[in-house]
């Protein structure tokens, strides 16, 4: 497939809209990931906090799978240099208690080697930018090609030290994050994610040539 291999269903049967980045209403700047708290690697932990270190007047909101999980974040969080009160960790909820979440968020963070996939999906639908860190898998470069199909180059990192960096960019821009918080979700409708059509199309041009090429061996 020419863009991406899979598409994405926004969750339309929840009502909820984009609301204003948090840091723009005087709340403190908010980094976030809504991922599969097993996606939440070591390696994940040891970016984010230096990210935290950088920047000491932001803060980072985590799922945890379970209390102890979440004081297990914390401990590894804090032991990279992260303080205690950048740190929030969230049980999971329901599909509404999730989306809503978004608004709490600035920027969120794509997790790594294991990216998101619906996770980031929902989090353009709720105008929040993912900052990816490119992998050289399958499963580490869901972000790079999510964020591509949106023409979104800037949010893609090539190596830790980079993430960091553009994460401190990204946090002075504050323009920036109003605009995608406004015109996100529209550019995810517009992207090849939510082309149905056409990947139906060019799904159906793959099958064919297959089995042209299948029957021109025998």
């Amino acid at each position: 497939m020419p863009h991406t291999p899979w598409l994405y269903l926004p969750p339309l049967e929840f009502e909820s809209n984009p609301a204003p980045p948090p840091s723009s209403t005087g709340k403190p700047f908010t980094f976030g990931c809504l991922n599969n708290p097993v996606k939440t690697s070591r390696l994940s932990v040891q970016i984010w906090a230096e990210v935290l270190k950088r920047l000491p007047d932001s803060r980072l909101i985590l799922f945890e799978l379970n209390p102890d999980h979440g004081q297990l974040l914390r401990k590894q969080l804090a032991e990279k240099g992260a303080a205690h009160e950048q740190i929030d960790i969230r049980p999971k909820g329901n599909v509404t208690y999730f989306l809503e979440l978004h608004n709490e968020i600035d920027l969120m963070f794509d997790p790594t080697p294991y990216n998101g996939g619906v996770t980031t999906g929902d989090s353009f639908w709720m105008g929040v930018p993912v900052l990816s860190l490119e992998g050289n898998a399958y499963v580490s470069r869901q972000g790079v090609m999510q964020n591509r199909c949106l023409g979104l180059d800037a949010f893609i990192a090539k190596d830790s030290g980079e993430f960091v960096e553009k994460a401190v960019q990204i946090r002075a821009n504050a323009d920036l994050l109003m605009q995608l918080r406004v015109n996100l979700r529209r550019m995810l409708q517009e992207s090849p994610l939510m082309d149905y059509d056409s990947y139906a199309a060019e799904f159906k041009k793959m099958l064919l040539r297959w089995w042209a090429k299948r029957c021109s061996e025998n």
